[in-house]
């Protein structure tokens, strides 16, 4: 079972587009990063997050800081593996 990660992002805007930085306390699995409808272009994706260290993710979008704030989405391997409400 992998533990469940706190992953920090933060959205910076650069000459070139965006930057999304993301660190964690425990190590997270196959990180996605997503901004939901909105057009966006990523440096790389799916990317495991070893405790402590800053990673950076560089994206291209012609959306505003504000709305790639507002639309970020970050899933792991370890919400893979919550476990789900089942109806009776």
């Amino acid at each position: 079972m992998l533990p469940e990660p706190h992953i920090n992002a933060d959205v910076v805007k650069t000459a070139t587009g965006f930057d999304v930085t993301l660190k964690s306390s425990v190590l997270a699995r196959s990180v996605h990063v997503s901004f939901g409808e909105l057009d966006a272009t990523y440096s790389d994706n799916y990317i495991d997050l070893v405790p402590g260290v800053e990673m950076t993710i560089h994206v291209t979008s012609e959306a505003s800081l504000t709305a790639l704030r507002a639309a970020l989405q970050i899933r792991s391997l370890a919400d893979a593996f919550k476990p789900v409400a089942v109806e009776k």
